[in-house]
């Protein structure tokens, strides 16, 4: 049985026709080769003949001057959704446009409108489908079902996937400055209909201090080893978080249960205390998001700023109007930073 047919269309070739043929000779016996002959005035005929007696279980010569003939309506024919194309150019309708055209197709075209019709639901439950089948990856690898690594690279898949679908919304600047350092947007093919109108509002940017791992203090930039850039932060409910939770023992990539790209917010998107995956973030405060933990108070003071008795809880003190370290007030408030 070949495996593979292959036609060589010739038309006075005989100048590079057997260079065609003897290239696909390497398949040997797996392949056939159709040799072409349309109508050739000179050597084609012969060369095709003479491979033909060469490799007779391979090679097949056929001479057949101008080919078949065709109706001109044959094509136009063929096309079962011309009827309602016409009726779509006519009347101006947008859309998917096809007619199903044997009862061998029908079962194939009905596969593929329910898969399509499901994309709505699977646009909003797709965390939760992502998550678990990173689960069920990881189920397959203990017990030895798939080999590990195989495991592994299918969560890690999976985690891709995951992390390209925030929000399913317009990428913004803020979506390509993730905290985690990965890239949070990607470009996806869908229907002019289906396509967000929308733009991201899962990031929340603010002034990352990189020395300290955590959200900018109004004392970071005091220090002049402190690296303080741009990034963003993810809004994440109670509920995503303990997702994310429940799949850390999953394969899932230890950039995602990081506690320093969480904001965490409640289900109707107002801050609310984050205190990290594991609980240990944020000791002494209140933030949605993990606070730088070296640049405070009285890392400050130990580092030979001044205390001159106005600084509040949130970090905050008044210029004591001399040029040794005072800087301008707040109310104490998280408006320093910038979302």
């Amino acid at each position: 049985m070949k495996l593979l047919s292959i036609a060589i269309p010739c038309y006075n070739s005989q100048d590079y026709m057997r260079h065609a043929i003897e290239t696909l000779l390497a398949g040997g016996e797996d392949v056939e080769i159709l040799v072409v002959n349309d109508g050739s005035k000179y050597k084609t005929a012969d060369i095709a003949a003479e491979y033909q007696q060469k490799y007779p279980t391979i090679v097949h010569a056929i001479n057949k001057e101008n080919g078949p003939k065709f109706n001109p309506f044959f094509i136009p024919k063929m096309i079962s959704d011309i009827a309602a194309g016409q009726i779509s150019i006519r009347f101006g309708f947008h859309g998917p446009n096809y007619a199903t055209t044997s009862a061998c197709a029908s079962s194939t075209n009905a596969l593929a409108d329910a898969f399509n019709s499901s994309i709505a639901v699977d646009g909003r439950m797709y965390r939760q489908d992502i998550t678990g089948s990173m689960a069920h990856a990881a189920m397959l690898g203990a017990q030895d079902i798939i080999a590990q690594r195989e495991a592994e690279q299918l969560i890690d898949g999976l985690q891709g996937i995951l992390e390209d679908l925030d929000s399913g919304k317009l990428a913004t600047a803020a979506c390509s400055a993730d905290a985690r350092g990965i890239s949070r947007v990607a470009t996806v093919n869908c229907y002019p209909e289906d396509a967000p109108t929308e733009y991201c509002d899962k990031h929340v940017t603010v002034d990352y201090c990189v020395t300290g791992g955590g959200v900018a203090t109004p004392f970071c930039s005091l220090f002049p080893d402190a690296v303080i850039e741009t990034r963003s932060l993810v809004k994440l409910t109670q509920s995503e978080v303990d997702e994310i939770k429940a799949a850390m023992n999953s394969g899932l990539k230890s950039e995602y249960y990081q506690d320093g790209y969480v904001y965490l917010v409640d289900n109707d998107g107002n801050p609310i205390a984050w205190h990290g995956f594991r609980g240990t973030a944020n000791v002494d405060a209140d933030t949605p998001y993990v606070v730088c933990p070296i640049h405070n108070q009285q890392s400050y003071i130990d580092f030979g700023g001044q205390d001159n008795g106005n600084t509040d809880d949130g970090g905050n003190t008044g210029d004591n109007g001399s040029d040794n370290g005072g800087w301008s007030t707040d109310d104490g408030s998280d408006d320093d930073f910038i979302w």
